[in-house]
C-alpha cells in the first residue's frame, strides 16, 4: 500500500527545481508528536534508518511537526520508490566537532561513493569559498537509487514553507560548480 498520493501533473519547474507534491495520512501528525512514528519507521527499516542516515539522534524535542516533512520524505522515498537517503550531512562543516565527526565522515563517504570524490570535493570547496560553514541552506536529503547509481538532492517542505534565499544560494552554487543537470527536487508534503 502506498503511503502517499502524488498529485498528477505537478512536476512543476521552479527555475531548475522540480516540485513534487506528496500527501501523507493525517494520523501521522499525532503519531509524530508522540514520537511513535519514527520508532515505527526505524523498526521497519533498521538498516536504512541507522545512525549513519541521520534520522536517529536528531528527533524533534519540541513535540512539534517541524521535522515531519523531512523524515516522512525519507520514509516515503525508501518504502515506495526504493530511494535511499541521508540527512544532516553538513557538507560545508569542514571541521566538525568531536561528537559529530564520525557520523559526518560516514555520511560524506556515502556522498563520495555516489557523487564521486572529485564532484563532492568540488562542491564542498565551492560552498566553503562562498562562506558556508555549516548546514544552513543545504537540502534536507542527499538521495540515491541503489540500482541505477543516480543521485539527487531533495528539500522537504511542509504547509506554508517555501525556499529561503540561503537555500537558493546553496542551489545556485551547486549548479555553478557541478552543472545545471544536477537534480535538486522540492517535495511538498501535505496532510491528506
Amino acid at each position: 500500500m502506498k503511503h502517499f498520493d502524488w498529485m498528477a501533473g505537478v512536476g512543476l519547474t521552479m527555475g531548475q527545481l522540480k516540485e513534487i507534491i506528496f500527501y501523507y495520512p493525517s494520523q501521522w501528525e499525532e503519531c509524530f508528536r508522540r514520537k511513535k512514528l519514527l520508532d515505527q519507521w526505524v523498526e521497519e527499516f533498521p538498516e536504512e534508518f541507522d545512525l549513519t542516515s541521520g534520522m536517529r539522534g536528531h528527533r524533534s524535542t519540541d513535540r512539534g511537526l517541524s521535522l515531519l516533512p523531512q523524515y516522512a520524505l525519507m520514509y516515503i522515498l525508501l518504502k515506495d520508490h526504493g530511494v535511499r537517503s541521508i540527512t544532516w550531512y553538513k557538507i560545508a562543516k569542514i571541521k566538525p566537532g568531536r561528537v559529530d565527526a564520525p557520523k559526518i565522515a560516514a555520511r560524506w563517504e556515502i556522498m563520495r561513493r555516489w557523487m564521486g570524490s572529485d564532484r563532492f570535493n568540488a562542491l564542498q570547496s565551492s560552498l566553503v569559498a562562498k562562506g558556508f560553514r555549516d548546514m544552513r541552506g543545504e537540502p534536507d536529503l542527499f538521495c540515491w537509487y541503489p540500482t541505477t547509481g543516480c543521485w539527487f538532492f531533495a528539500e522537504a517542505k511542509g504547509k506554508g514553507d517555501s525556499i529561503k534565499p540561503i537555500q537558493r544560494k546553496w542551489f545556485d552554487i551547486c549548479w555553478q560548480t557541478l552543472g545545471y543537470h544536477v537534480d535538486i527536487r522540492i517535495y511538498s508534503l501535505l496532510r491528506r
